[in-house]
Protein backbone atom coordinates (compact mmCIF):
# COMPACT_ATOMS: atom_id res chain seq x y z
CA UNK A 1 0.00 0.00 0.00
CA UNK A 2 1.38 3.38 -1.01
CA UNK A 3 0.59 6.46 1.08
CA UNK A 4 0.26 9.91 -0.44
CA UNK A 5 2.66 12.45 1.09
CA UNK A 6 2.87 16.25 1.19
CA UNK A 7 5.61 18.77 1.96
CA UNK A 8 4.92 21.21 4.77
CA UNK A 9 6.97 24.20 5.86
CA UNK A 10 9.39 23.80 8.73
CA UNK A 11 12.02 25.95 10.37
CA UNK A 12 15.27 26.18 8.43
CA UNK A 13 18.10 24.80 10.56
CA UNK A 14 21.48 23.17 10.06
CA UNK A 15 19.72 19.81 10.16
CA UNK A 16 16.91 20.96 7.84
CA UNK A 17 18.34 23.48 5.34
CA UNK A 18 15.49 22.96 2.84
CA UNK A 19 12.75 24.44 5.03
CA UNK A 20 10.25 21.62 4.70
CA UNK A 21 9.40 18.16 5.96
CA UNK A 22 7.37 15.40 4.33
CA UNK A 23 4.36 13.93 6.12
CA UNK A 24 1.55 11.56 5.20
CA UNK A 25 -1.34 13.46 3.64
CA UNK A 26 -3.67 11.74 6.12
CA UNK A 27 -1.76 13.48 8.95
CA UNK A 28 -2.22 16.96 7.42
CA UNK A 29 -4.14 19.38 9.67
CA UNK A 30 -5.28 22.99 9.45
CA UNK A 31 -2.22 23.98 11.52
CA UNK A 32 0.18 22.83 8.77
CA UNK A 33 1.29 25.15 5.96
CA UNK A 34 1.97 23.49 2.63
CA UNK A 35 5.44 24.12 1.21
CA UNK A 36 5.29 26.12 -2.04
CA UNK A 37 8.00 24.77 -4.35
CA UNK A 38 7.37 27.40 -7.04
CA UNK A 39 8.58 30.16 -4.69
CA UNK A 40 11.64 28.13 -3.76
CA UNK A 41 12.60 27.60 -7.41
CA UNK A 42 12.10 31.29 -8.24
CA UNK A 43 14.39 32.33 -5.42
CA UNK A 44 17.01 29.88 -6.62
CA UNK A 45 16.95 31.37 -10.10
CA UNK A 46 17.39 34.87 -8.71
CA UNK A 47 20.35 33.77 -6.64
CA UNK A 48 21.90 32.05 -9.64
CA UNK A 49 21.62 35.17 -11.77
CA UNK A 50 23.05 37.26 -8.91
CA UNK A 51 26.00 34.88 -8.73
CA UNK A 52 26.52 35.28 -12.48
CA UNK A 53 26.60 39.05 -12.05
CA UNK A 54 29.16 38.81 -9.27
CA UNK A 55 31.33 36.58 -11.40
CA UNK A 56 31.16 39.05 -14.29
CA UNK A 57 32.09 41.93 -12.01
CA UNK A 58 35.03 40.05 -10.57
CA UNK A 59 36.27 39.15 -14.05
CA UNK A 60 36.03 42.79 -15.07
CA UNK A 61 37.90 44.01 -11.99
CA UNK A 62 40.67 41.47 -12.39
CA UNK A 63 41.52 42.75 -15.86
CA UNK A 64 41.88 46.39 -14.73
Amino acid sequence: MELETVKITAEITDLNPLGYIIINKSDLTEDHVLFDESNKKSKGKKEDSADDTKTDEQDGNEGV
